[in-house]
């Protein structure tokens, strides 16, 4: 089994977990297998005491079921805070390529719109969550939130078409359509939520926060 610093995201594909850490010296992402933790690659994306953030998979097995042809596109999206890129990669870590980027974002919040082809991040410099395609086009920002606001989580309902964040610095839960034009708070009070994943066929959303509880609530409609 990986012996593991800091984690700050975690995603499944198949057979494989990939995650991402900060150990004394350094950030990773790691590929591990899923039934006994055997490290994949040892290459990847690698920081001198810096920590990388977010990570989310897309695979044929977490496509939403309405699809009727399901896409067979596999690969990891990973956010790097340190570098200001948001990477694009197979399940082994081989091939690795950064997206086209605004060069001043640093994502730190990361999640994607199968269907639709679209990249959403919570930008750390501005405070803003926006999305593009993932050619890098079409660039749009859908939440302008202020300095007091830190979206650490963010995750995507594509069959809902409906964006959920974390906000730790107003402590709040929050959701979105793809526009921005119509939000809802809907939780306050937690103390600095951070990482957030759906289970839509259930109607929940689960999130983790700064004392590393996780929590869930059915607020998925």
């Amino acid at each position: 089994m990986h012996s593991h610093g800091q984690l700050y995201g975690v995603a499944v594909m198949e057979d494989f977990v990939g995650f991402t850490e900060k150990k004394l010296t350094a950030g990773s992402m790691h590929v591990v297998e899923k039934d006994n933790g055997r490290e994949m690659t040892t290459e990847g994306i690698q920081h001198y005491r810096k920590p990388i953030y977010d990570i989310t998979a897309y695979y044929k097995g977490n496509q939403p079921l309405y699809l009727v042809q399901p896409l067979n596109d596999t690969f990891f999206l990973i956010a790097d805070d340190y570098r200001r890129e948001i990477y694009q990669a197979d399940e082994n870590l081989k091939n690795i390529r950064a997206l086209k980027f605004p060069q001043d974002d640093r994502p730190i919040g990361l999640t994607y719109d199968f269907p639709n082809g679209r990249v959403y991040w919570a930008d750390f410099n501005s405070h803003y969550i926006k999305s593009m395609f993932l050619n890098g086009s079409d660039v749009k920002i859908l939440i302008k939130e202020g300095k007091k606001s830190r979206t650490e989580g963010i995750a995507f309902d594509s069959a809902s078409q409906i964006l959920y964040y974390t906000d730790s610095g107003r402590d709040i839960i929050g959701m979105t359509n793809p526009s921005g034009r119509s939000r809802k708070v809907l939780v306050r009070g937690i103390k600095s939520p951070r990482a957030i994943v759906l289970d839509p066929q259930h109607g929940f959303v689960f999130h983790l926060y700064a004392t590393a509880n996780i929590t869930f609530w059915p607020t998925l409609q």
